[in-house]
């Protein structure tokens, strides 16, 4: 991918994080400390992460949570390039501190869920965050794919 590509697309307004979810940014920022540049890539990938596994296949269908898997995989492909960058490190040197930032984050996404279920009865139906986060993921995915594509 071309660096200068993906860092311009991390600098694109987040205003979907940013309104309303300050207290999880500040949260997740601090338990991914590494992350910097990459955590849009970071926190999409959790997203994706903590989806598939609250949903599972069997709601989410194979077809779908296949996708999900693969969207992650981006995700955390796209950080480990950017954070390497930044580091002047090999991507694959990163990947195993890559994934547990997505581990960590999903982590947090998994509680939100839980607690959604528990005082609404519902996970995401009624999350704005999510709501908010899944559309801001789907555009910088279509980003990645296509900065991806134009190497």
């Amino acid at each position: 991918m071309k660096i200068a590509s993906i860092l311009a697309l991390l600098f694109l307004p987040m205003l979907a994080l940013a309104q309303s979810t300050d207290d999880f940014m500040m949260a997740s920022r601090t338990a991914a400390p590494d992350a910097s540049t990459d955590y849009p890539l970071i926190r999409c990938a959790a997203l994706q992460l903590s989806t598939m596994t609250f949903a599972g296949v069997e709601v989410m269908g194979e077809e779908r949570y296949g996708e999900s898997i693969e969207v992650q995989k981006e995700f955390g492909i796209s950080a480990a390039i950017v954070r390497a960058k930044e580091k002047d490190l090999d991507p694959n040197s990163l990947i195993p501190l890559v994934i547990n930032d997505i581990q960590v984050i999903s982590d947090m996404y998994l509680d939100r869920y839980r607690t959604n279920t528990q005082t609404a009865g519902f996970p995401f139906a009624n999350d704005q965050m999510w709501k908010d986060d899944q559309n801001y993921c789907a555009g910088l995915y279509e980003r990645v794919i296509e900065t991806a594509a134009g190497e």
